[in-house]
C-alpha cells in the first residue's frame, strides 16, 4: 500500500489537533481502503450501503475487501500497528477496547459531536463498552461508531412449531415445555455450532446467568468484578449442563461448524437456533426462507418471574486507525453509513441486523417482510439493550473461558471444576 505525500499527512494532523476533525472542508475525492468481516449475504448488504456513499461521492474510489472473521482478525492484527488501511469494521466491547488501549485507534469524540450523531444514533451505543472505552492514557473516549445492531434471539422453525401446536413462550415453564415437546417428537430442541469458539455457546449461558443473578450482577461478573463461585452462577451452569445431559442441546456443538448447525435447523432436524439478528441473512441466503412464514424469532422468557432478563446484544461498527492516510474521507464514509438512506439499503432492504438509526421505524421492516426485525427494533426501543456478556471479557479470559466451557460441554470436567477454573482465570486475567 503506497503512502501518500507527507504534506497531506501533515495537513491531516493539523486538522486533527485543531479540533475541527471531519467537521468542515473534508475532501470529496481520493481513495479509501476499507476492510470488513462481513461475508455472504452480509457482504451484499454492506455493498448496498457503500453504493449510497459512492453515489454521493463519485470521485472517491472505495477499495473494499471482506474476510471471514478468523482471517479478518489475523489481518487486522498484522496491519493495524504497521501499515493500516483507512477504515475497518469492528466489534464493540473487548475487540475495540483492546486496540484503543494500545493506541492503535483514533479518538472519534470530536467527530461524534461534529457529525451530530446524538441526533441519529440511540444513546445506548454511546456508553462505555459500546462507543466509549479507555485509550492508551486510561481516559475514556469514543473510538468506535456503530453500524448495525445484533440482538441475541432464538430463531425458531415456525412451520415445525405450528405443526406441533407450539407458540412463543412467555414463561420459563412454557419454554421448557417446548424443549420437552420437541425432544419427544425426535427433534433436537436447540442446535448450536461453535467449532470450539465461545461465541456460539454463550447465548444460552449468558441468558441463564442473567436469569439467575440479574443483569447488574451479570455485568459485573463479565467485567471480572464478581466471583464465579457465587451459588447463583453455579446454579446457572448446572442448568446449562442439565440441558446438555437431557439432550436439549447438541453435545457435539464444539465440533459443529456454524453452517452445519444452520443446515440442521433448516432441514427441520432442530427446532431452535440461538443466534444474533444477522442469522436471518443466512436463512434467507441459504434456504430462501421468509420471516414470519418459515421462521420467526423470540427472546427467551425470564428464568424467574421476579428477575427480568433484558435483551442482550452487540453491534458491528467502524474504527479509524491512527495510521489512516485519509481520516477525513473515512469519517465522511462513516457519517454516510449511519444515515437513514444507507441504513435502509443495508438493514431494511438487504436484511443485515437491525438499524442503529433512530429515524427508521419498525413499520419499514414490516413493509420489507421482516416482522421479526420489526419486533426486535420495537422491543429494543422500549426496553434498551445490554451488552452481551462475552463482549465484556478480556481477550485472555475469552481464551480461557472457551477452553473451560468446551471441556464442560464434552464431559472432560464437571460443573464444580469448571466453576473453580473460571474463578482462577478471572483472578489471573483481569
Amino acid at each position: 500500500m503506497l503512502r501518500k505525500m507527507l504534506v497531506m499527512l501533515l495537513t491531516v494532523t493539523l486538522v486533527l489537533t485543531s479540533g475541527m476533525f471531519l467537521t468542515a472542508g473534508a475532501t470529496d475525492k481520493g481513495q479509501l481502503d476499507v476492510l470488513t468481516y462481513w461475508t455472504g449475504a452480509d457482504e451484499l448488504a454492506i455493498r448496498e450501503a457503500i453504493g449510497v456513499y459512492e453515489t454521493a461521492h463519485p470521485k472517491v474510489k472505495v477499495n473494499f475487501e471482506s474476510l471471514a472473521a478468523p482471517e479478518y482478525k489475523l489481518t487486522f492484527a498484522r496491519e493495524i500497528m504497521t501499515e493500516p488501511r483507512d477504515l475497518y469494521s469492528a466489534w464493540n466491547g473487548t475487540f475495540t477496547m483492546e486496540w484503543a488501549a494500545k493506541g492503535a485507534l483514533q479518538n472519534l469524540t470530536t467527530f461524534w459531536a461534529g457529525a451530530g450523531l446524538d441526533d441519529v444514533v440511540y444513546k445506548d451505543f454511546k456508553e462505555e463498552g459500546w462507543a466509549k472505552c479507555p485509550g492508551p492514557d486510561g481516559k475514556v473516549k469514543i473510538y468506535w461508531v456503530p453500524h448495525v445492531l445484533q440482538v441475541r434471539s432464538t430463531f425458531y422453525h415456525k412451520e415445525l412449531f405450528d405443526s406441533l401446536g407450539l407458540g412463543v413462550p412467555t414463561t420459563w415453564d412454557e419454554y421448557t415445555n417446548i424443549l420437552r415437546t420437541l425432544k419427544a417428537n425426535g427433534i433436537l430442541p436447540i442446535v448450536v455450532g461453535t467449532m470450539g469458539e465461545a461465541y456460539g455457546m454463550q447465548p444460552l449461558i449468558g441468558h441463564l446467568i442473567v436469569g439467575h443473578c440479574g443483569i447488574d450482577f451479570a455485568k459485573k461478573l463479565s467485567q471480572g468484578k464478581e466471583s464465579y463461585r457465587d451459588s447463583r452462577v453455579e446454579a446457572a451452569f448446572r442448568e446449562f449442563k442439565d440441558f446438555l445431559d437431557v439432550g436439549y442441546l447438541n453435545s457435539d456443538m464444539c465440533a459443529t461448524r456454524f453452517d452445519e448447525a444452520l443446515r440442521k435447523f433448516g432441514r427441520g432436524e432442530a427446532g431452535m437456533w440461538w443466534r444474533a439478528t444477522w442469522g436471518s441473512s443466512s436463512l434467507v441466503g441459504e434456504f430462501g426462507w421468509v420471516d414470519g412464514v418459515n421462521y420467526a424469532t423470540f427472546t427467551p422468557p425470564p428464568r424467574f418471574p421476579n428477575i427480568p432478563v433484558p435483551d442482550l446484544g452487540y453491534a458491528d461498527g467502524w474504527v479509524i486507525p491512527e495510521g489512516s492516510e485519509d481520516p477525513e474521507l473515512a469519517a465522511v464514509f462513516i457519517k454516510t453509513m449511519v444515515s437513514a438512506d444507507a441504513q435502509r439499503a443495508h438493514s431494511v432492504i438487504r436484511g443485515h441486523g437491525v438499524t442503529i438509526n433512530k429515524h427508521i421505524m419498525p413499520s419499514e421492516y414490516v413493509a420489507a417482510n421482516a416482522p421479526s426485525k420489526a419486533d426486535q427494533l420495537r422491543h429494543y426501543r422500549e426496553s434498551s439493550i445490554y451488552l452481551t456478556l462475552i463482549d465484556q471479557f478480556t481477550p485472555k479470559f475469552v481464551d480461557d473461558y472457551t477452553i473451560i466451557i468446551s471441556e464442560l460441554v464434552t464431559g472432560v470436567i464437571d460443573v464444580p471444576e469448571a466453576i473453580n477454573r473460571l474463578e482462577a482465570a478471572r483472578r489471573a486475567d483481569y
